[in-house]
């Protein structure tokens, strides 16, 4: 790891899946792929970096929380997209009745 340039360490599960070979996380990823996702955090840690984590859920915010991630993203802009428009498209449904 570049410990000298880099402050901290961005964990997107989707990516690290697909890089080793596995499904994207849904909502919770691989077994193997959460190995993975404890020792980068773990050997960001010990470098004296925080590590950055995308979730899926609110359960998975507060587990991720617990675990010692310093920073949790809840949701991606994918994610966020859908459930923005779905939530338009049930307005629009339920005021045009």
């Amino acid at each position: 790891m570049l410990t000298n340039v880099l402050d901290v360490l961005l964990l997107g599960p989707a990516d690290l899946s697909m890089a080793h070979g596995y499904p994207i996380p849904n909502p919770d990823p691989h077994p193997e792929v959460e190995k993975l996702i404890q020792r980068v955090k773990d050997a960001a840690h010990v470098a004296g970096k925080k590590c950055f984590m995308y979730v899926n859920t609110g359960e998975q915010a507060a587990q991720r929380a617990k675990e010692g991630f310093d920073m949790i993203s809840l949701s991606n802009d994918a994610a966020m997209l859908q459930l923005g428009l779905q939530s338009q498209l049930a307005d629009a449904i339920r005021l045009s009745r």
